[in-house]
């Protein structure tokens, strides 16, 4: 039996399905090897990406350098990186594309939005809740993409965590107000347990799949599937409304 192999006109109609529409401003996870074959590999997820949102919206990537440790001065020329896949790095190679430098949490964007994204994204480092792009974007009417990935790889959910308080991240508030210059300038000692605190947490094992059963129940989700890949389509004030709520009622609720 032959493989199917996924065109990019398969992607437009699969994303256009899950409600994505020109316009949308869209913040964008994603695995390129879930669809299976892809005709033209990520360049065509990309091109169906920008042909369905149009000139008129705004494409977030998360890229995730992990490039900057305590103490370095941090190079931005040294840190091209990107640990979130083969669509994120050919999107971020893209003309007309344009890239962050925030030190560990780096976006690729394009659109009219773009400049405003990276402001956000790269002020405050160390940013919790109301501070971080994944909350402000749903003021501008942001919405979250997962292709071929799931909740696991959604950074909205985080915001719900730190809007909730849940206990077991309480200790990255106090660094929350920090911007990138004021860390910059401490002394190494200071930097690496701020990062330490950052990037620690007391219980690990967590699963975001958990909110899903919230988000169908208010009817605040969209799924279909292109290929062999899992869609999936929500705004992000959805997603923070009623994953904050659940995780105030059980802030245990995504421990597994």
């Amino acid at each position: 039996m032959a493989e199917t192999v996924v065109t990019k006109k398969d992607i437009v109609d699969g994303l256009k399905r899950v409600g994505l529409k020109t316009g949308a401003n869209v913040i964008v996870h994603s695995s390129l090897s879930a669809f299976g074959r892809v005709d033209g590999g990520a360049d065509s997820v990309v091109d169906a990406l920008i042909e369905t949102v149009g000139d008129s919206g705004t494409i977030v990537m998360p890229c995730f350098t992990y490039d900057w440790q305590p103490g370095q001065k941090f190079d931005w020329s040294k840190a091209q990186s990107t640990w979130t896949g083969k669509i994120p790095t050919t999107f971020g190679q893209r003309p007309g594309t344009k890239r962050g430098k925030h030190p560990l949490y780096d976006v690729s964007v394009r659109g009219p939005l773009a400049d405003w994204v990276i402001k956000v994204n790269d002020y405050i480092p160390m940013g919790w809740g109301e501070n971080k792009l994944y909350y402000q974007w749903k003021d501008k009417n942001g919405s979250v993409l997962l292709l071929g990935v799931d909740h696991n790889a959604n950074s909205t959910i985080h915001i719900c965590q730190e809007l909730a308080d849940v206990p077991y991240i309480a200790n990255k508030k106090p660094m929350s107000q920090m911007t990138l210059a004021e860390l910059m300038a401490l002394p190494r000692e200071k930097q690496e347990e701020i990062i330490e605190l950052h990037m620690s947490t007391m219980e690990t094992e967590k699963d975001f799949n958990l909110i899903e059963p919230i988000l169908e129940a208010q009817k605040a989700i969209w799924k279909t599937t292109i290929g062999k890949a899992a869609i999936r389509y929500m705004y992000s004030k959805d997603v923070i409304e009623y994953g904050a709520a659940a995780l105030k009622e059980n802030p245990r609720l995504l421990i597994v």
